[in-house]
């Protein structure tokens, strides 16, 4: 999605609108994913290759469910190598159909740290996901396909070759097969546990603490030439550690609208990863870096329009006080939004 669509929507939700408008038709092409939910159990075959030169098997346990009035995708994972029941890696990735782009759009967290962003496309003839990483390594390119042999069989495929097209630095195979057995509330119990954290706790993310918990959040809007008229609303927010600490993830309510975000440390990037989805089918994604002297993230939109520029920075205040200012502005130096959220832990 577009920050320019985010910005109007968020002014929208913030001016008291939100709960009155009429809501945005979801797209059809929502229904192609819908074909994953429910419960599966995954064999994986990481083959030799470049960065893998021994077979690897793996088996995975997978709940996946519509959520946020159904605009996304939310699919949680277990898995381990086979014959080493400990060795266990947790994953979360969200997936949605951007109309813009008219590709669909899928971010990913691991327990092992990576993190990520792929775009497809969905083939009805062959019944098929195809997808690419946005972010592949350096000298890679990279090709997953998942297609679906009936209702209850999805293969699927990663590959990833060198830019010559010759040298193959990895490559996976799998099968799901739908399990009418297997509860998702158990599945989703023990991906919520945090087994072995990460130590030691790299300081990026023992920073992220301040967001654990229930909170009571304010919504202040001040008053803009796209909005004259400021308000304040009330909501609240929530965050846990996920994926055996090594990510948060966040739910916030406000008026009618909810949203759920993950934020996590890219250490490919050197950077903080926040991706934020909500009810009315918004997305918003920043890049952060922390500021050590003040004690704030500093956060830069991800896939802003041309002309539309947006910062925004989050502190931390002491007694767990939490507090966001965002403005964005247009190509004219107009401000469109000027917001303030300030959340404090609840009593």
């Amino acid at each position: 999605m577009k920050l320019l669509t985010t910005i109007v929507c968020l002014v929208a939700l913030i001016c008291g609108n939100a709960s009155g408008q009429t809501p945005r038709e979801k797209p059809k092409e929502l229904e192609a994913i819908g074909r994953y939910v429910g419960d599966w159990a995954t064999d994986v075959t990481s083959k030799p290759a470049e960065w893998t030169p021994h077979e690897i098997k793996y088996r995975c346990a997978n709940h996946a469910e519509m959520i946020l009035d159904g605009w996304f995708l939310q699919h949680i994972e277990v898995n381990h190598i086979v014959g080493e029941p400990d060795q266990i890696t947790k994953a979360i990735w969200f997936q949605t159909f951007d109309a813009t782009s008219k590709k669909y759009v899928t971010w990913w967290f691991q327990s092992s740290g990576l993190m990520g962003q792929s775009t497809g496309t969905w083939d009805a003839a062959s019944q098929s996901f195809t997808q690419a990483d946005v972010e592949p390594p350096p000298g890679t390119t990279n090709r997953f396909v998942e297609r679906f042999r009936d209702a209850g069989t999805i293969d699927g495929s990663l590959i990833f070759t060198g830019n010559d097209g010759a040298r193959k630095m990895f490559e996976m195979v799998w099968t799901w097969k739908r399990q009418a057995s297997i509860a998702g509330k158990p599945l989703a119990e023990r991906w919520a546990m945090i087994g072995t954290p990460i130590q030691p706790i790299p300081p990026e993310v023992k920073r992220l603490e301040a967001f654990i918990g229930q909170r009571d959040a304010e919504f202040i809007t001040r008053p803009t030439a796209a909005n004259p008229n400021g308000r304040t609303q009330k909501g609240t927010m929530s965050g846990q550690w996920i994926l055996d600490g090594r990510c948060l993830l966040g739910e916030s309510n406000v008026g009618t609208v909810q949203s759920k975000w993950v934020i996590g440390y890219d250490t490919n990037k050197q950077a903080y990863r926040y991706i934020r989805i909500t009810s009315l089918g918004q997305v918003e994604e920043n890049i952060g870096q922390w500021n050590g002297a003040e004690k704030s993230f500093s956060w830069k939109g991800v896939g802003e329009p041309a002309g539309t520029t947006k910062t925004s920075t989050t502190r931390l205040l002491g007694d767990g006080v939490v507090e966001s200012h965002i403005v964005t502005k247009n190509q004219a130096g107009q401000v469109q939004l000027d917001l303030t959220i300030k959340s404090t832990p609840r009593k």
